[in-house]
């Protein structure tokens, strides 16, 4: 039930200089729904010096689809645990300009002392993930009823309670979809091919999702 581990790699004044230059000219940090998540990020189209910084401070690169015909495609690292923006934060905040700082500085002190509001922890345990994810988002070791519930919600078998007729059955399939039903495997083929889903494949993951939107919905119902 714990977090991931930290970045271990303790990097050189060299290394977080070449950080440090490469987030000023390409990097990010910001706020976003309601200052309730906190986002660091890093964007270019050479896939090396994304992932060498990645390397040197931790976090994931993912390829990021253009999305105009005008633009290229990109290389994404980002991190969003606040253990992690924390961390990249005191490293590379005095080499960088004062706009950056007070972009950071702004994040930093938003970080809230615990979750408030809808985003409180439980006071009891119920079968849910929203407070061990929002804790982990946090950069913190879930709490002793987040974490009980968390546990709670992967041992109880949800899909024993679906009503008769609503299971879904999500063929294998290595290719393009022939008609539509509802299934998500050729929408992905065609991502990590890195081109965009044929009309029946497109139609098929939007039909997946909408019936487990169904699904979700009578399985809530009293």
């Amino acid at each position: 039930m714990s977090l991931s581990k930290p970045h271990q790699y303790a990097p050189t004044e060299a290394e977080i200089a070449y950080c440090t230059g490469l987030f000023e000219g390409e990097g990010s940090v910001f706020l976003a729904f309601g200052d309730r998540r906190h986002e660091m990020k890093l964007s270019m189209t050479d896939r090396e010096p994304v992932e060498r910084f990645a390397r040197i401070l931790g976090g994931h690169v993912h390829f990021q689809r253009r999305a105009r015909i005008d633009w290229k495609d990109q290389y994404v690292w980002k991190i969003m645990a606040w253990r992690d923006v924390v961390r990249v934060c005191e490293l590379l905040r005095p080499g960088l300009c004062s706009r950056r700082q007070a972009q950071i500085d702004k994040v930093l002190a938003l970080r809230p002392g615990r979750m408030v509001g809808a985003w409180a922890c439980p006071t009891e345990v119920t079968p849910s993930t929203a407070g061990y994810q929002q804790h982990r988002l946090r950069g913190e070791e879930p709490c002793a009823i987040c974490a009980e519930s968390y546990r709670l919600y992967w041992r109880l078998d949800y899909r024993a309670q679906r009503p008769e007729g609503t299971r879904i059955n999500r063929p294998r399939l290595t290719g393009c979809l022939t008609e539509v039903i509802p299934a998500v495997t050729g929408y992905r083929r065609h991502k990590k091919l890195g081109e965009e889903p044929c009309d029946i494949c497109l139609a098929s993951f939007r039909l997946y999702y909408e019936r487990q939107r169904e699904q979700n919905r009578a399985i809530s119902k009293p």
